[in-house]
């Protein structure tokens, strides 16, 4: 029998959720306090009126701020007593959904490119502000610093914000909310914690697709596995192309086409191949575990 009162409480989800966020918030914050110390204290130079971070230093904070995400979400976990592999959609996807996570992780990237571009021409006010920090870091120091950095957003992102908002954030909210809503608002979280409006709108497209993945699959393997081949490919391309590649090399509006046209079909092959919901594991004391495929329940 389902709880009425505790921390199992479906409402208790909102409170979760919102604790992650506000503690992510929090340390996003304080990730930038330091990096303001570090430009009071001389280790930082400006550079037309930006910090101009080194790469190791840029690789630095960027894995401070996953870990700490990390541990936040981890420790909620504990504390809302949830079980790891429910908190964290921890379920076989199925083969389709895994499909659809290559061909979207490798086309998802088109239309938010041309979106960056075109706020970029059309809104001069509005600065590129991180994507020009990554593009600069991916394409200077040395190469054991931009092999540092390059760990941070094709491994260090991929994983660890598919942990916060596709799965802590996601199964959390889920407890309340309809599926639809939460695949939206986690979508929009998700943009907002980009911060640059020429970085978050583009973003937003991203996450819908994860979300749609998550959502279909009722894993995070998928989201991982996209996120994983977007950044990947996007940090290839400015590796061998440098930080100005869209700038020297726009993309076609028919590319940006394909790139939605691709996105969408890879989004309905996941909800096509959908394996049955995972059952949530009841860790109450009075509780029995489920015979497992095989065993024979013993009286």
């Amino acid at each position: 029998m389902s709880q009425l009162t505790g921390l199992k409480h479906p409402w208790f989800g909102i409170l979760w959720a919102t604790a992650g966020l506000v503690l992510a918030a929090v340390w996003i914050v304080v990730v930038g306090i330091i990096g303001a110390l570090m430009l009071v204290f001389g280790l930082v130079d400006l550079k037309n009126g930006q910090p101009d971070f080194s790469t190791f230093q840029l690789g630095t904070l960027t894995w401070m701020q996953f870990g700490a995400m990390f541990l936040i979400v981890a420790l909620l976990t504990w504390v809302s007593k949830t079980p790891w592999r429910t908190s964290f959609a921890l379920n076989n996807p199925g083969t389709m959904p895994i499909a659809a996570a290559v061909i979207g992780g490798l086309t998802v990237w088109m239309f938010p490119s041309k979106l960056a571009e075109w706020i970029a021409a059309n809104f001069p006010g509005i600065s590129l502000g991180a994507l020009d920090q990554i593009g600069i870091a991916l394409s200077s120091g040395t190469a054991l610093e931009r092999i540092f950095f390059c760990s941070a957003v094709v491994l260090g992102a991929p994983l660890f914000e598919e942990l916060l908002f596709r799965g802590f954030l996601f199964h959390q909210l889920q407890r309340t909310l309809p599926a639809w809503v939460v695949w939206l608002l986690t979508s929009f979280f998700f943009a907002a914690f980009h911060l640059d409006p020429a970085h978050a709108l583009p973003v937003l497209f991203t996450g819908l697709f994860l979300g749609a993945l998550r959502w279909a699959s009722g894993s995070i393997y998928p989201s991982i596995l996209a996120h994983f081949l977007n950044n990947g490919l996007a940090a290839v391309m400015v590796y061998w192309g440098g930080s100005d590649t869209t700038e020297n090399t726009p993309l076609p509006l028919g590319a940006a086409a394909i790139g939605i046209f691709m996105t969408l079909g890879a989004a309905f092959i996941a909800a096509a191949g959908r394996l049955p919901p995972v059952p949530e594991v009841d860790e109450s004391d009075d509780a029995t575990e489920p015979p497992r495929l095989g065993e024979t329940p013993i009286p």
